[in-house]
């Protein structure tokens, strides 16, 4: 599943958002596949939202989970601005989770909102990787919850990096990442 412009160069300022609502379940079960969420960089001031927040249940069984990378086209030097906001109860299952890898330097007010319950099984989590600054924290819901748990599950552990500007378009700016969970709880 792709969310985003990431095939085809913008030159001019782009918004795109895509919502998902319902009181159902979206489920991407790809295990050998990738969910990503992410923008040309050929443009200027691009903003992307993708808005599951009025989903009942988000699961995702995929080899890579994108959110805020950079896409295929255009080169990594242009600002753009991505915001994700989970649905209420979300299952992510992928070998990695790579959450905002843009490598720009340029953008702003990046942010993901997790929803009441979530849990992340990877082997791998990066928050914030490259040269730019991403928030991950709960949207306003009573009493969230997040889980995490290596690729096995809980009881396994995952190599969680925040804000990593080596692995991942390291180079003059710093990656800063903010893993805010104090409006809810923690397991891992």
């Amino acid at each position: 599943m792709n969310v985003g412009n990431f095939s085809t160069a913008i030159t001019t300022v782009c918004t795109q958002m895509v919502s998902i609502a319902g009181a159902g379940t979206l489920t991407v079960g790809a295990p050998l596949g990738t969910f990503s969420v992410e923008m040309s960089s050929a443009g200027t001031n691009n903003f992307g939202v993708l808005d599951m927040s009025g989903l009942s249940n988000f699961t995702a069984n995929v080899s890579t989970f994108n959110a805020g990378t950079v896409g295929t086209v255009g080169g990594a030097n242009s600002p753009y601005q991505m915001i994700m906001l989970l649905a209420q109860s979300n299952a992510i299952t992928s070998t990695n989770i790579v959450l905002f890898t843009p490598g720009t330097g340029n953008g702003t007010g990046h942010a993901i909102h997790l929803g009441q319950n979530n849990t992340l099984n990877a082997s791998n989590i990066v928050v914030a990787g490259g040269r730019d600054t991403l928030l991950v924290n709960f949207q306003s819901v009573p009493s969230p919850t997040l889980t995490i748990g290596g690729i096995a599950g809980v009881g396994s552990r995952a190599n969680i990096k925040v804000g990593d500007n080596v692995d991942y378009n390291g180079g003059s700016t710093t990656a800063n990442g903010i893993l805010d969970l104090s409006a809810g709880s923690l397991q891992a």
